[in-house]
């Protein structure tokens, strides 16, 4: 909705910021947004990633990931496209090394849920 609504990136970082911090997604609506994200049309996909990857950034600029971590978040998003922050948001528990480990692993991934599997055994 952010992404059709074309708002200038000082109200869709207020908005985005908003729901991130308030708007806790069930598994069922984490589901849910998944379907309809794959509904959406390429452009609106694009534009929808691009407010994602917005936030993700302002989040490294906070300092919320550390360098390890994202490294990993790329490697899993190039990897896998779209992963939902239910899975995502479980990296802040790993270890150093177990981010390694993920690392390692993330080579025979070929979907979510491989990375679920591997998550839920670490």
């Amino acid at each position: 909705m952010l992404a059709k609504l074309q708002l200038d990136p000082a109200r869709s970082t207020l908005i985005g910021t908003f729901v991130e911090s308030y708007l806790q997604l069930s598994s069922a609506e984490t589901t849910r947004f998944e379907r309809e994200f794959a509904k959406l049309s390429e452009p609106e996909r694009d534009a929808t990633m691009e407010l994602m990857t917005s936030w993700e950034q302002k989040g490294r600029e906070e300092g919320v990931l550390d360098g390890k971590q994202e490294l990993i978040l790329r490697l899993v998003n190039r990897r896998l496209g779209f992963v939902p922050t239910s899975l995502t948001s479980r990296l802040d528990h790993l270890t150093p090394i177990q981010l390694d480990d993920l690392g390692e692993a993330l080579l025979g991934f070929t979907n979510t849920a491989d990375l679920d599997r591997w998550l839920s055994a670490h």
